[in-house]
């Protein structure tokens, strides 16, 4: 999977040729050298894709994916991304937001939508169709649920709070320009980020337990990650 680019707030990226990194300036002059006609095809986008402008101490990240980006499929099923936290740094608060095309249920149980994790879970939000339930998971074998209007077919837009510092999460729910559903409830207390990881993830690898099951066929768009110190 090809990683996202992110850029901090009032940055733009700049060329990637004077900061590459020591591997990729050497294959460039490996490829002038050799000529690249007796060489296979080498994707080289992607691998300057790797440099990152990253921002100074203490200042916001943020990953962002703009336009349809991800489509959950059988061979597919999920989508995940790294956000590059850095060792030593506190972070306070991430928010995730998208917009997603609701592809339908495989099941009358759970269909899992997003999630955020560190070392473990942090929050995770699930749909349960038989009751047209939003379920957010605490991380801890806790959640809390309420009925919201879940209807395959419509084109939804989500925001998560991950709220390290004042120990709460909150997810909110719009269709059609119209916020309908609101849903908080209290984080297990767990750090952001450790040992320099967290990623977030759309619908889920696999079925469950026979009963949590990918949103296959949902479409995801304009996906945008901030995560505060």
């Amino acid at each position: 999977m090809r990683s996202s680019k992110y850029v901090p707030p009032g940055h733009r990226t700049r060329p990637a040729f004077p900061a590459l990194p020591a591997r990729c300036a050497g294959l460039l002059v490996f490829l002038l050298l050799a000529g690249c006609s007796a060489l296979p095809r080498i994707d080289l986008e992607s691998i300057l894709e790797e440099v990152l402008v990253r921002p100074g101490p203490g200042q916001p990240l943020s990953v962002e994916r703009p336009g349809h980006f991800f489509t959950s499929s059988r061979g597919n099923p999920n989508w995940r991304v790294e956000v590059p936290v850095e060792t030593g740094i506190s972070y306070s608060r991430a928010v995730m937001e998208f917009d997603f095309v609701h592809g339908g249920y495989h099941s009358s149980l759970f269909h899992g939508l997003c999630n955020l994790r560190s070392d473990k879970l942090l929050v995770a939000v699930q749909i349960r169709a038989d009751r047209s339930k939003t379920i957010l998971d605490r991380g801890n074998g806790q959640s809390k649920g309420a009925a919201a209007p879940w209807q395959p077919g419509q084109r939804f837009h989500v925001k998560l709070t991950y709220d390290a510092a004042g120990r709460q999460n909150t997810f909110q729910l719009s269709t059609g320009g119209r916020v309908v559903q609101t849903l908080t409830a209290p984080t297990a207390g767990r750090p952001l980020a450790t040992n320099r990881v967290l990623t977030f993830g759309l619908s889920q690898p696999r079925v469950a337990d026979n009963a949590f099951f990918p949103l296959w066929g949902s479409r995801f768009y304009d996906l945008s990650i901030r995560v505060e110190p």
